[in-house]
């Protein structure tokens, strides 16, 4: 009977091992599942490495979605960049501009209060002055 391998890859800081590798190195571990299967975790050390700051850019999801009247929008930046996180209602038309200015790297989260707009689909676009990132997102406002 045939074994099937799985390989799972995890970026993750190793806390304890049984033999402390290289910074940088991949360690493995293999186990066997109860159904026979078996699979291998790699994983790369971290220490020394800051990972408290974002490795990409990235626009997330506002939360609550819907929501009325206030919704929360984060944004993870890996470098400092002049950012700006605009609003636009169905039209096109900007109704919003919550932040505009520099950033340090980090992860960065914005209240929005949309009291004054009516019920409806919205966009929230995130970009930066150099170009490097640009994403717009959808989010629905209820009253």
């Amino acid at each position: 009977m045939r074994k099937s391998i799985i390989t799972f890859m995890l970026v993750c800081t190793i806390i304890t091992f049984a033999q402390s590798p290289t910074i940088g190195k991949v360690a493995t571990a293999s186990q066997t599942l109860s159904s026979g299967f078996w699979y291998t975790v790699k994983a790369r050390t971290t220490s020394g490495i800051n990972t408290n700051l974002p490795m990409a850019y990235a626009l997330h999801q506002n939360y609550p979605n819907p929501f009325n009247p206030t919704t929360t929008i984060k944004f993870d930046l890996p470098t400092a960049d002049q950012v700006s996180l605009k609003i636009y209602n169905i039209m096109g038309a900007q109704v919003a501009e919550l932040v505009r200015g520099n950033f340090n790297p980090g992860f960065h989260t914005v209240s929005f209060d949309a009291t004054g707009l009516s019920s409806g689909i919205y966009f929230y676009h995130l970009s930066t002055l150099n170009g490097k990132f640009n994403k717009v997102m959808k989010m629905s406002i209820i009253k």
